[in-house]
């Protein structure tokens, strides 16, 4: 009896695994076309920033994601301009497109920042 319980409570954690294992996947987005081709910092990406990760990434946790305070933040440490020969593989747009991060911005919003740091990080 003691075996068989011990055998059911195993099966209780096989969809927990399962679960987890999903939600860590990389989610794979379709790719938006931007009007904008030539995109600033403060016009383009802080607005992003602002509206999405501000609430999160405030001063006081280390990573200031408020105007005047980002670009810093995040280059050269999350992007730079080197980062142009292969956008998806920077730390930002990795940690943008992560399990954890993934549900906080749209489409569009990743697309905005791919192209940016495509283009060079510019200021």
């Amino acid at each position: 009896m003691n075996i068989l319980k011990k055998r059911q409570r195993k099966w209780l954690f096989l969809p927990l695994i399962l679960l987890f294992a999903i939600a860590c996947e990389k989610v794979v987005f379709e790719p938006v076309e931007i009007p904008n081709e030539d995109l600033s910092f403060a016009v383009d990406i802080q607005p992003i920033l602002s509206s999405n990760c501000v609430s999160c990434h405030p001063p006081t946790k280390g990573l200031d994601l408020n105007p005047g305070a980002a670009y810093e933040a995040l280059v050269p440490e999350y992007a730079e301009p080197a980062d142009s020969v292969d956008p998806a593989g920077s730390k930002l747009y990795l940690k943008l497109t992560g399990a954890s991060h993934n549900p906080k911005t749209s489409d569009v919003d990743k697309q905005y920042i791919l192209t940016w740091i495509e283009q060079g990080v510019p200021e």
